[in-house]
Parts: structure tokens; C-alpha cells; sequence
């Protein structure tokens, strides 16, 4: 999370991290596997319990929003890492 606070920062942008209440309002998850959110970088005053705000925003000071998921913004996609990294032999 460090890594994308700082790209919001340093850009300018917004970015939905694929994190939602949706399922039950005020336990947020992440959407891929419905696991509990375990980042809690919220914003002051974040979640602010409003019904219609159900998915979090990565916000260009740093910290989680919870907003109108089908606001435009930019989003962060999760894969599989595939490639390992191995020490040189030698």
C-alpha cells in the first residue's frame, strides 16, 4: 500500500483498490475473494457509514475513501505472480 500512497501522491490520481462493503455494510473486503480488508489506512472521518458510498478509493493525499462505486476513476488490477525471482548461480 506504501507503494500505490506514494503514486497517488506524486501523480495527482485516483484509484479504486478493488475494496467494497457491498456484501455487509461497514465490513469491507476485498473484491476478488471476499477476505476482510486488512490495510486500515483510512482518512479521517473515513468510512463515513454513508449507504451509498460502498467502494474505497485510493485519494490522491495518500489514504482510503469510501465513495459511489460507479464513480470513473483509475484502478489498481491484482494478479498471479509468475515469474520467480532466483539468485544467480555461481
Amino acid at each position: 500500500m506504501n507503494f500505490l500512497s506514494s503514486e497517488t501522491m506524486s501523480k495527482g490520481n485516483v484509484y479504486w483498490i478493488g475494496v467494497t462493503d457491498m456484501v455487509l455494510e461497514h465490513s469491507w473486503v476485498y473484491a476478488s475473494s471476499l477476505s476482510s480488508m486488512t490495510v486500515q489506512n483510512w482518512n479521517p472521518g473515513e468510512p463515513n457509514g454513508v449507504l451509498d458510498q460502498n467502494c474505497a478509493f485510493l485519494h490522491t493525499h495518500g489514504k482510503l475513501v469510501d465513495h459511489i462505486c460507479d464513480t470513473s476513476y483509475r484502478f489498481v488490477c491484482e494478479m498471479e505472480n509468475v515469474y520467480q525471482i532466483t539468485s544467480p548461480v555461481g
